[in-house]
């Protein structure tokens, strides 16, 4: 068993409480940093799919973009949609 086999002692040296500080905040990026980029993405595919529905439809590329422009608020700089790359994607 894994757990069995960990050496638990690190844990009670005077390094052990900064070690898993140091563990928790490196995970706690990297889980911050996947779920960003994953809204991106999610943020990138829904406005494509959007684009290729109005292209479908027979839009003009002027059309497209005031209608994609149109549905924008101005959103904090961290979440995906709303501002950054996507605004000024080209159609």
């Amino acid at each position: 068993m894994l757990l069995a086999e960990f050496p638990w002692q690190v844990f009670m040296t005077p390094f052990g409480i900064p070690i898993v500080a140091i563990v928790c905040v490196f995970t706690w990026l990297a889980i911050q940093s996947i779920s960003i980029a994953v809204a991106k993405v999610m943020c990138n595919r829904s406005d494509m799919e959007l684009k290729m529905e109005l292209l479908a439809r027979g839009f003009t590329s002027e059309e497209i973009a005031r209608t994609v422009e149109a549905g924008r608020t101005e959103a904090p700089p961290r979440q995906g949609c709303g501002s950054g790359a996507t605004r000024h994607a080209a159609i």
